[in-house]
């Protein structure tokens, strides 16, 4: 047998003591792994009594002389510890990973399950609270009652769309929230929001006012999905303007798309507030207790639109006011 440096370390014997001796002699496990092979072979195997042990990678060619009497095997190793390594740790990394995607999703599932079993329990007793409130309304005649039962049915209203964000919310984290699209005007929709929005921009004394296009922006849309964003941006820019004025716009900004515009002269919103803004779990009431909320309304619309295939942005700076806006498809001619 020779054997080289690389081949010496590997087999743990001084080469000059293993010349001309027999495989079978000085490495008898390569010998036992090559015996009864082909001509030609490819193995993989350990060496030596190291821990960890060491990966061998081996080609074995018999050799000849003449046609049939075999004259020996050229073995060429080839040291592959730190690769069998990278791959047993990049295993063991792959099937860590979907141990926990498998608790993640049976935690989701038992989330949605108990939201759903909350928006029930609410839902119910909330369905009973409106409907005598509306009765109450159709029959109270005096003044104060008359205001205290409008007051139960704003606040019913307000609590039941709270309740069916939650459960969006739950739906899209699982992927289970769905559109339902319809060819219809947008620039007619814009409209339609921010009339019934300005008797309550009126009421803080803010000019809630229009520029919008002067034709028909055809789109196929999910109408209840996209009047409930521009209706979570044109309320979250009355929360946050306490002066001045609220501008939305509608454009199309090519043959693909068409896109809403909602700027305000309000407080603005810091970077970092940015980065956390469409985070479900981040809520500015938590640097100013004088906001409200749960902070869901822009998670959803960020959710809606791009169920859409679309984008929704925002552009602020502290004390200069924001600008959102956001894309929905156009609906091509022909």
């Amino acid at each position: 047998m020779a054997s080289d440096p690389v081949a010496e370390k590997i087999c743990g014997q001084d080469r000059r003591l293993t010349r001309g001796l027999l495989l079978s002699e000085v490495w008898p496990e390569l010998h036992a792994a090559l015996a009864g092979t082909a001509a030609a072979t490819h193995i993989e195997m350990t060496a030596g009594q190291d821990n960890p042990p060491v990966y061998l990678d081996i080609d074995a060619v018999t050799l000849y002389e003449g046609r049939r009497t075999v004259a020996g095997q050229l073995v060429v190793l080839r040291n592959i510890t730190k690769l069998k390594n990278a791959q047993n740790e990049l295993e063991t990394l792959y099937h860590r990973e979907r141990r926990l995607n498998a608790t993640l999703d049976k935690e989701m599932v038992k989330r949605n399950y108990y939201t759903r079993a909350l928006v029930h329990e609410l839902g119910t007793p909330l369905t009973s609270i409106i409907t005598s409130a509306e009765v109450l309304d159709e029959l109270e005649a005096e003044p104060i009652k008359v205001r205290l039962v409008k007051n139960i049915l704003r606040s019913s209203a307000n609590l039941e769309q709270r309740v069916h964000e939650l459960l969006d919310l739950a739906r899209g984290e699982l992927g289970m929230l769905k559109i339902n699209l319809e060819l219809l005007d947008l620039n007619q929709l814009v409209q339609e929001v921010v009339a019934e929005m300005t008797p309550l921009a009126e009421k803080k004394g803010i000019l809630l006012r229009s520029e919008l296009c002067e034709t028909a922006l055809p789109a196929r849309i999910d109408k209840k999905r996209i009047r409930e964003v521009i209706f979570n941006l044109l309320s979250n820019a009355l929360k946050f303007t306490r002066e001045g004025t609220i501008t939305v716009r509608d454009q199309r900004l090519d043959s693909d798309y068409l896109e809403v515009q909602v700027e305000d002269t309000g407080t603005g919103i810091t970077q970092e507030q940015q980065n956390h803004l469409f985070d479900p779990y981040y809520s500015q009431s938590r640097e100013d207790p004088r906001i409200s909320g749960l902070g869901i309304g822009l998670t959803l619309s960020k959710m809606f639109i791009e169920l859409h295939k679309c984008r929704i942005l925002v552009e602020s700076q502290p004390g200069k006011g924001s600008r959102f806006s956001f894309t929905v498809p156009a609906e091509k001619a022909g």
